[in-house]
């Protein structure tokens, strides 16, 4: 007696899903590709800066600036002492 072929119904049901799926939702999601690209090739800038001072010495105040220009990061760190000097 031979088994019903439940791997080949199952195939089926698989294949007719995705076509209905990309039928009904394909064309949506399609549409966000235009933007998406459109955001990537924009111009991209993020600065951020900052600044901790200090009551009690020896450090008077240390500063961290960072920036990403375009893809090119750029980090410094600054420590300036009670007395003046900066390193």
């Amino acid at each position: 007696m031979r088994r019903f072929p439940i791997e080949i119904l199952i195939v089926v049901l698989v294949v007719v899903m995705l076509a209905l799926g990309w039928r009904i939702y394909g064309t949506g999601e399609m549409g966000r590709f235009g933007p998406a690209i459109h955001a990537q090739r924009a111009p991209s800038q993020l600065l951020a800066r900052m600044l901790v001072r200090y009551t009690q010495p020896p450090i008077y105040e240390e500063e961290y600036r960072m920036s990403d220009i375009e893809g090119v990061s750029k980090f410094d760190y600054r420590v300036r002492g009670v007395n003046g000097h900066e390193i």
